[in-house]
């Protein structure tokens, strides 16, 4: 049997834990998704300028004091999810929380894997069958180098995002007549 290096069946001990900076990065690599920068999206045109941002502020609020608590439960015992199931409802009551987790984590895989794919295929021409085969792929690689490859890909990855999402949104900006225009403006469907 070959050796679990990503603690999947006890804690993690110490010596093998990651630090805040490289747990930030991998943290925020979940969190500039495709599909959560799309829903951003769709919110915003929706909203006034102001309604959006008290949304973003109230749901980002509920959301860090959430997972700042699984954090902390998680630093303190270095279980992984899945144990912390099996430790709260047993061997057959963690079925469900793990399949339940297991089941959106497929889910978002094959809506991150297709958003990548779509429009690279539509602006380079290329296959996209292909092109979510091969990004599916490469996704799938890291899992079997465990954190320590998230965490070279989320440094790589992170600040690539925010400076493509930051020209992006300063494109936009400009195109609605800067951020006086963008604030005074309110959607469509009112």
């Amino acid at each position: 049997m070959s050796q679990d290096n990503n603690f999947s069946q006890g804690p993690v001990p110490q010596s093998a834990r990651k630090g805040v900076l490289a747990l930030t990065f991998v943290m925020l690599g979940l969190t500039f998704f495709s599909a959560s920068m799309w829903t951003g999206g769709t919110l915003g045109t929706g909203l006034s300028y102001h309604d959006f941002f008290l949304a973003v502020l109230i749901g980002n609020l509920l959301l860090g004091i959430y997972t700042s608590f699984l954090g902390y439960i998680g630093a303190k015992t270095g279980l992984t999810t899945h144990l912390l199931a099996r430790f709260s409802f047993g061997v057959k009551g963690s079925w469900l929380p793990s399949l339940l987790l297991g089941g959106t984590q497929v889910g978002w895989f094959g809506v991150g894997v297709a958003m990548f794919a779509i429009p690279v295929g539509k602006a380079t021409g290329l296959d996209i069958n292909l092109l979510i085969a091969v990004s599916g792929l490469l996704m799938t690689v890291t899992v079997f180098f465990g954190i320590s490859a998230l965490t070279v890909l989320s440094v790589i990855a992170v600040p690539a995002i925010a400076c493509l999402g930051g020209y992006s949104v300063w494109l936009a900006v400009n195109g609605m007549g800067g951020l006086d225009a963008l604030k005074r403006s309110f959607p469509h469907n009112r």
